[in-house]
């Protein structure tokens, strides 16, 4: 049976020894994806570019592979894209422009102390396999209205779940993908944690998908089962 991951965005976020990246204004947003068949959003909003930003650290040792930031979104280096390319990976939306980096921690552009590097802002689309929903134990919280969807649930609010279970014979094989669930949430293949095993690529923490809990009302509201 394959295993598949999340992505620990929390992990080292804020931490000193590492950088995030802040929007600077004006951004472009579009509107979010959404389901072809129900019609309901499937993702938060669209950056455009040029999409502009601010690195909290001036430190070069602080910028990893993949830097995450607000809202939620990450970039990835021109390191790692030539790995992702090298290697074969799939599953990311075409790359944009490299992103625009106008300040690096109290340096302005024009004054900053060292080359800057490249990024680039990923997007994984929506809707590559489905989330088992009875395996993982999804709870929700009463709701009116509700769609249901003939692709799967994947609208209305968890309460819970135990854990986060491909439906088997879902998964279409791509290294980055999210598959249909209310959560809403990325995985990775096994593959790519072993590229980044191999590559020593830094910024991405990946936890298994069955480990992770998640708790609406509980603090913090996501655990990993040791």
């Amino acid at each position: 049976m394959e295993k598949f991951y999340l992505f620990d965005k929390l992990n080292d976020l804020f931490s000193r020894k590492v950088s995030y990246y802040e929007i600077i204004q004006p951004k472009i947003w579009a509107p979010p994806d959404t389901c072809k068949v129900c019609g309901q959003v499937v993702s938060q909003d669209l950056w455009l570019p040029p999409q502009r930003v601010r690195f909290s650290s001036a430190d070069t040792s602080c910028w990893q592979d993949v830097m995450w930031g607000v809202p939620g979104l990450c970039m990835i280096s021109e390191r790692f894209r030539k790995i992702y390319e090298g290697e074969g990976l799939t599953g990311l939306n075409p790359f944009d422009p490299p992103v625009i980096i106008e300040k690096v921690g109290k340096y302005k552009k024009g004054v900053f102390p060292v080359e800057l590097p490249t990024y680039y802002l990923i997007t994984i689309p929506w809707g590559r396999g489905e989330i088992d929903q009875e395996k993982s134990e999804f709870v929700y919280e009463t709701r009116k209205n509700e769609v249901y969807c003939p692709l799967g649930r994947h609208n209305g609010l968890i309460s819970s779940y135990q854990r986060y279970v491909m439906k088997e014979g879902t998964w279409q094989g791509d290294d980055f993908f999210t598959p249909i669930s209310s959560a809403r949430i990325s995985l990775c293949s096994e593959r790519l944690k072993e590229v980044v095993k191999k590559y020593q690529v830094t910024g991405l923490n990946l936890i298994p998908s069955e480990k992770m809990m998640y708790n609406l009302h509980a603090m913090p509201s996501c655990t990993v089962r040791e």
